[in-house]
């Protein structure tokens, strides 16, 4: 964990319950890269940066545990998962795309053009890894609205938090945010907007591919 208190000044409001407030201020801290890789995560930390007990603390890791972002080991804890989602998203992302092609207006495929304009016209704006998550979730979540196939994108939604997880984590091993999301999904794009399914398949696969494979080099290095 970060030296700093995570949540200081952080005010919890009464509008949610305890827990509900400590599951969004752990999510937040998770997405935006304030743990690494399997680190634990420990309940009297929480608890202190919190001044709460430790129950909201164990309740709001047991759901996050459930949403898939952490993972729970008997006697050892709590640790910020190792997500392998890849494969799955992979065959979730080439089915859409494959849809998106088949079923999407013209109309729909500018509304994912307008999300990669977004992208390119934010690079020049700090944290730009911040941004480009952001728009890079945009992006892939779209995908899968635009494939209007319910039980695909209700499977894509199970595995939100984790997806989201996995984007930011990718995008901040990247030296640089135009090659490493933006290029890859003007690509997709253009292949959509051809109508090419088989090549559409092929990038959104390399496109994920592509950025696991850069993590785990950054994390060796």
């Amino acid at each position: 964990m970060i030296e700093n208190k995570l949540f200081k000044g952080s005010p919890l409001t009464k509008r949610r319950t305890i827990t509900e407030e400590v599951v969004e201020f752990i999510r937040k801290a998770i997405l935006e890269g304030h743990f690494i890789k399997n680190q634990q995560i420990t309940e009297s930390r929480l608890s202190e940066d919190f001044n709460v007990s430790r129950a909201p603390v164990r309740e709001a890791l047991r759901e996050l545990a459930n949403k898939g972002l952490v993972t729970h080991h008997p006697n050892r804890g709590y640790f910020l998962r190792e997500f392998s989602i890849c494969m799955v998203r992979c065959a979730l992302e080439k089915m859409a795309v494959k849809l998106v092609i088949e079923r999407a207006s013209d109309d729909d495929i500018n509304s994912l053009a307008a999300i990669v304009n977004e992208m390119i016209g934010e690079l020049d704006e700090a944290p730009v890894e911040q941004h480009a998550s952001l728009n890079d979730y945009k992006f892939h979540q779209m995908l899968c609205i635009l494939a209007k196939h319910k039980c695909l994108y209700d499977y894509w939604s199970l595995m939100a938090d984790q997806t989201s997880l996995a984007i930011s984590s990718i995008n901040r091993s990247f030296d640089a945010a135009g090659t490493g999301f933006v290029g890859g999904h003007q690509s997709i794009l253009d292949a959509i907007r051809s109508r090419d399914v088989q090549s559409a398949e092929n990038l959104i696969e390399e496109h994920i591919l592509l950025g696991v494979k850069n993590l785990r080099c950054s994390m060796t290095s």
